[in-house]
């Protein structure tokens, strides 16, 4: 008798046990003690082929000429069963081909081993196992090979691993946030002992709020650190954007950008978060500054939306921030709100993500068009108070 045993990274469906005398499977068998072994086993080779298994199963004769395939091949080898009925392993790709190839050689099953084969769809990971039996007429090899895919399972294990490592940033982010937070209070106490009496300039005011918004954000991860939230406000968008555009003055100066500001929007107050949404808007702008070259120009609009529900209509903000930078070409522009993705040598990968939460916390969406050469638009669509 022989006996496979499917690794168990397969899914539960390939996870069977082949039992047979080796007369059962492939190479120089005949109707008749086909029809025996199956009565005596339980067992055919169609049964295995026509089972519904979630993994391909390729059979070989002892002269390596594939004589069987199931529906789950074409998937993941993207060729047709006629393509590859009564033709040798060469067939097959390289990597796929080299397992069997061995198997063969060895006269020996191969445990799961884990293989790429290059698609025109793009890389398939695929578990291969072989099981290999002597066919007592020929004393050739007679072989099945049973493939599963683990692309799915590929990108979940990276999927935890991104997680992790969130995790360990949320947990160092708010140990951090205590020490900030601790500084800050010297800093607050010091800057408030030295205003002067008779007001502030706009440069202390500037700096003033600036220590508060710090002093917001640096709460906001302590609270979140702890399942708590910070309540909502009434927030006018347009006085948010006005304030980021005079703190980030400098910047577009340094750079000689032009800044176009258009709010065609005759209401743009929400309920929000005022720091949380001055961040967004210093992300988008960040990004902008650094994808244009000297005498850029950035475009601010906003318009009034109105989508209709099953509940009613709603209205909301329609912001579009357009920069006449490089651009982005598309395997890009995929990648971008993925956390840790970054195409900036001293870039964090954080910063598109925290933006993209941040809208979603406040039940907006936010979405992003761009042309290599042609420059990038963010658009984000935000409730309005009515």
């Amino acid at each position: 008798m022989v006996c496979l045993s499917v690794s168990p990274v397969a899914p539960a469906s390939c996870s069977l046990v082949l039992i047979a005398k080796s007369e059962m499977f492939l190479g120089g068998v005949n109707e008749n003690s086909a029809r025996r072994t199956e009565m005596k086993h339980g067992l055919s080779l169609s049964d295995l082929l026509e089972g519904g298994l979630a993994c391909g199963i390729i059979g070989f004769d002892a002269d390596r000429r594939i004589i069987a395939v199931n529906t789950e091949v074409q998937g993941l080898l993207a060729q047709l069963s006629p393509q590859l009925l009564r033709h040798s392993l060469e067939v097959l790709d390289p990597p796929l081909r080299a397992v069997i190839a061995e198997s063969f050689a060895t006269q020996r099953s191969i445990p799961t081993r884990q293989i790429d084969l290059q698609l025109q769809s793009g890389t398939q990971r695929l578990a291969v196992a072989t099981l290999a039996t002597f066919d007592d007429s020929s004393s050739g090899v007679a072989l099945i090979a049973v493939l599963v895919d683990m692309t799915a399972a590929v990108k979940l294990d990276d999927n935890l691993r991104r997680l992790n490592q969130l995790a360990s940033i949320g947990t160092l982010g708010a140990s951090m946030a205590h020490e900030i937070k601790n500084a800050l209070v010297a800093i607050k106490t010091f800057f408030d002992a030295s205003k002067p009496e008779g007001g502030q300039s706009g440069m202390e005011g500037i700096v003033g709020r600036e220590i508060e918004r710090i002093n917001s954000i640096v709460g906001q991860m302590l609270k979140a650190s702890s399942a708590t939230a910070t309540d909502p406000g009434r927030v006018q968008i347009h006085g948010v954007i006005d304030q980021t555009l005079r703190l980030m003055q400098h910047q577009f100066a340094e750079k000689q950008i032009q800044v176009h500001r258009g709010f065609y929007s005759s209401h743009n107050e929400i309920e929000g978060k005022e720091f949380q949404l001055e961040q967004v808007f210093i992300n988008l702008f960040l990004n902008a500054i650094a994808a244009m070259q000297t005498g850029g120009d950035l475009r601010i609009r906003t318009e009034l939306k109105q989508s209709t529900k099953a509940g009613g209509s709603q209205d909301h903000l329609l912001i579009s921030i357009s920069d006449s930078g490089t651009g982005m070409p598309p395997e890009i522009l995929a990648e971008i709100f993925e956390p840790f993705f970054t195409t900036k040598a001293d870039g964090t990968g954080l910063g598109l993500p925290i933006t993209r939460r941040i809208i979603e916390d406040h039940q907006g969406t936010i979405s992003v068009e761009s042309e290599t050469g042609r420059g990038t638009t963010f658009h984000i669509q935000l409730p309005v108070l009515g």
